[in-house]
């Protein structure tokens, strides 16, 4: 369950006065329990969920502006070496891929 980086970008532009410089444990708590509550869904099967072309290993106390804009130069990078467009490459990153309601079932047990 992979979200394309435009729809990262266009998530991260839509909330970046909220998120600021903060981390993925705020994300999640603040932002996709917020917005999949009625849906009980993850984010990323609410806005088409995709196959996955990378997965995306990252600290949730890292700025979670750092790691879109890291992803964004992985994009960039990536259709530089084949044809491709950068914004179409899917990503698979636990805050907006894993279903936030059924975390257990998913990962195995623990939090997210």
């Amino acid at each position: 369950r992979a979200v394309s980086m435009a729809a990262i970008l266009d998530f991260y532009e839509y909330f970046q006065d909220f998120i600021v410089d903060r981390d993925a444990h705020y994300v999640e708590a603040n932002i996709m329990q917020t917005l999949t509550r009625r849906s009980r869904l993850s984010y990323a099967e609410l806005v088409g969920s995709e196959n996955v072309e990378w997965f995306v290993s990252y600290s949730f106390g890292q700025p979670f502006g750092d790691v879109v804009a890291s992803l964004r130069k992985h994009a960039e990078h990536q259709a530089t070496l084949r044809p491709c467009c950068w914004q179409s490459l899917r990503y698979w990153m636990c805050t907006l891929s894993v279903n936030p309601w059924r975390v257990s079932e998913e990962l195995g047990g623990g939090s997210l």
